[in-house]
């Protein structure tokens, strides 16, 4: 049932495939009684819609975080980046101080399909993403322009009800 709050395209389609099969009844036999129908499965679509929003899943909340950290590298907002990174992991936390200090960020985007697995035997619980990423290098001062696109692989552990970055490999 996991369908029904981390994709509202399936919902959208069953709403509309059920009001298009009920239209062409009312079409064909014209009785008004139909329209109840129409109404009750655009309300039942509302409903699920909604649900679908108010429901925050784990995939959500991981995905949630790597956008974060998106955003928080093209502003320059090391404190944020550090703010995502797990108590546990210094020397990620090193290492992001270091690069950030030498580099100004231009863009990082995350790609759409990050594929997201969750481990709830560990404890805490973790979970990693494998995605495609490119990050922009502006230019400026001993840092080249320049642009890396490549697959990413983070494991990540659930600290304080929270998604934190625990390591990172490239490929």
């Amino acid at each position: 049932m996991t369908w029904l709050v981390e994709d509202p395209l399936p919902i959208v389609l069953v709403g509309v495939a059920a009001e298009v099969v009920l239209l062409v009844l009312l079409l064909q036999t014209d009785r008004g009684r139909l329209m109840l129908g129409m109404l009750g499965v655009l309300m039942l679509t509302g409903l699920l819609l909604t649900v679908e929003w108010l429901v925050v899943t784990d995939r959500e909340r991981v995905e949630g975080t790597l956008q974060e950290i998106a955003t928080a590298l093209e502003q320059q907002n090391t404190a944020g980046v550090l703010s995502h990174i797990a108590r546990d992991a210094a020397d990620l936390r090193g290492e992001v101080q270091s690069r950030l200090a030498r580099h100004q960020i231009a863009e990082a985007r995350i790609g759409s399909h990050a594929k997201i697995t969750f481990n709830r035997l560990t404890d805490p619980p973790s979970a990693t993403a494998r995605f495609l990423a490119r990050i922009k290098l502006r230019g400026g001062g001993n840092t080249p322009e320049g642009n890396f696109a490549g697959r990413f692989t983070v494991q990540l552990v659930e600290e304080d009800g929270q998604w934190k970055v625990a390591g990172y490999q490239t490929q």
